[in-house]
């Protein structure tokens, strides 16, 4: 039979998590569109650049 005690946790751990993940979305987007308004450079450029150059140095010379 269907035993509760062994699940529940399982569940409220992956439940929490969840909450966990999708609060640190929010808090990244709210602080990107603070740094965005206060004329800063965004998470987004930040990350551009990032990509731009792990291509750059990627590349054989």
């Amino acid at each position: 039979m269907f035993k509760p005690s062994l699940l529940c946790p399982f569940a409220i751990c992956g439940r929490l998590i969840i909450l966990l993940a999708l609060w640190a979305i929010f808090l990244v987007g709210a602080n990107d569109l603070r740094r965005a308004a206060d004329g800063e450079q965004s998470l987004y450029e930040d990350i551009k650049r990032l990509a731009v150059y792990s291509l750059v140095f990627k590349r054989e010379p």
